[in-house]
């Protein structure tokens, strides 16, 4: 909720994010899509904190959102969420007790072979599409935007290609922006770096096809631990493949720098204006 005590959630992300998961089932393979929902699953499990937070879940309230996840009804969890959000649960328990703590379970469920890959497959689309909608709930975490542009930029991990976003750092350090590049690090650094530097604005690069996995699995990954980050994904992939920006889910899609420069300075704009 904000100030006012409205349950705030952004319905774009929130259709933007069914659109990928359609799309992500007509365009990837079966091993990408177990890998997907394994990042989500154990991104969101490794956050849970009942310890740590000031109004402890229930392990039943827990596991009714692990079932409403897993309910063919696919508003189901995200209703059950936005209900707790209504009766002024903090965001903190919303987040790292209920939503990790559901994610938690529904891995136990998995390893137990209590419910099949299927069911978690549906569940993981089910708790990204959550962490989508509530967005505007975690602006607040990223530090003031009204002191600077700021941003992270980096290739796709696995990419080789890395003259183009390194060009594309300068140019908007040129303009202003306070950049940090990170080139060289592997799935789990960079998903961290973002996490712990909280930016408004993350830029990545893919230069090929066969980057679509490795970025979608990113942004999944990105979206979950730094849910109050825009995402613009630029390089060659943006012209190679015409679905892009619905697969990965990106916020905005930029085939050269001068776009890139506009989306992000757009995309920056829509932020700051969010209110907190």
């Amino acid at each position: 909720m904000d100030a006012q005590g409205r349950v705030l959630v952004d319905d774009t992300a929130r259709l933007n994010a069914g659109r990928a998961l359609s799309a992500r089932q007509e365009k990837l393979p079966q091993d990408a899509l177990r890998q997907l929902a394994e990042e989500v699953i154990a991104r969101l499990a490794s956050r849970y904190a009942s310890r740590h937070i000031d109004h402890t879940p229930s392990e039943r309230g827990i596991a009714d959102l692990a079932d409403a996840l897993l309910d063919s009804d696919s508003d189901a969890g995200l209703d059950y969420v936005l209900d707790l959000k209504r009766k002024g649960i903090p965001r903190d328990t919303v987040y790292l007790g209920y939503i990790s703590g559901a994610a938690r379970l529904l891995g136990e469920r998995w390893v137990n072979d209590d419910i099949t890959f299927t069911d978690v497959t549906i569940a993981a689309g089910h708790l990204y599409v959550i962490m989508r909608a509530l967005r505007p709930n975690f602006i607040s975490d990223v530090a003031d935007v009204k002191k600077g542009a700021r941003a992270l930029f980096s290739p796709t991990p696995g990419e080789d290609h890395t003259l183009g976003i390194m060009m594309a750092a300068d140019m908007f350090r040129e303009r202003g922006w306070q950049i940090d590049l990170k080139t060289g690090l592997d799935h789990d650094a960079l998903v961290e770096a973002a996490s712990v530097g909280g930016y408004p604005i993350i830029g990545l690069s893919a230069g090929s096809a066969k980057m679509i996995v490795p970025l979608t699995r990113l942004i999944a990954s990105l979206r979950v631990t730094s849910p109050g980050s825009a995402i613009l994904v630029g390089g060659e992939l943006a012209g190679i493949e015409p679905d892009l920006a619905e697969i990965v889910d990106a916020d905005s899609i930029a085939g050269d720098a001068q776009t890139a420069l506009k989306e992000i300075e757009r995309l920056f704009d829509l932020y700051s204006k969010v209110e907190k």
